[in-house]
């Protein structure tokens, strides 16, 4: 497995890199246009036209790179849901 074309995650779970940066750019366009005290599930901040054609594994995947994105401090959210629980919620800082 190359190291280029995967990334690890905060959990050592290893996903396609293009995945990680498709996400990150999606999650990024609309972070502008969050509300305060709204709950956001993975698929709306990737948005349905590019979660509804990948597969349930591409989707799981995805939810995990925002949640690792999450962790990292990369984005201005925070987890809603208890740990452990699935599928993770998020909300603004």
């Amino acid at each position: 497995m190359s190291s280029n074309l995967y990334v690890t995650l905060y959990n050592g779970y290893k996903v396609p890199r293009i995945l990680f940066e498709r996400v990150l750019q999606r999650v990024s366009f609309v972070m502008d246009g969050l509300e305060p005290g709204i709950i956001y599930l993975a698929k709306g901040l990737c948005g349905t036209s590019f979660w509804f054609p990948k597969s349930k594994h591409e989707r799981s995947q995805a939810g995990r790179c925002v949640a690792h994105l999450v962790v990292m401090g990369e984005l201005p959210l925070k987890f809603v849901t208890p740990k452990g629980k699935h599928p993770k919620k998020y909300s603004l800082i």
